[in-house]
């Protein structure tokens, strides 16, 4: 159900937008996302995956590891954002070269 949405959902913005450069933007922001989308979908699961471990040893041990891991998460998180928030040009030209800057 969720690909004939996904598909049902481009066949319409191509049919009301076409070929243009701001579907060309579109396409260009949703790759981005989806990239960092990946790369914290990859940490959740290595996260997960010690988590789990860890608890099966020692209910405490897993919570103090937890706590780390939370307080790590925000601090990339925060770093993360003030670098994309600073380099998102460089960003846009890493991933789409080719293009013209407008």
């Amino acid at each position: 159900m969720p690909v004939a949405l996904g598909l049902i959902s481009m066949i319409l913005m191509l049919k009301f937008f076409g070929a243009s450069e701001n579907t060309d933007a579109y396409f260009g922001a949703i790759a981005i996302i989806l990239s960092m989308n990946m790369v914290i979908m990859m940490l959740v699961d290595q996260f997960l995956h010690f988590y789990n471990e860890i608890k099966s040893n020692s209910e405490e041990e897993a919570k103090i590891f937890f706590g780390a891991t939370f307080t790590m998460s925000l601090f990339a998180g925060f770093v993360f954002l003030i670098v994309n928030v600073v380099l998102s040009t460089h960003l846009v030209g890493l991933f789409f070269s080719g293009f013209d800057e407008n």
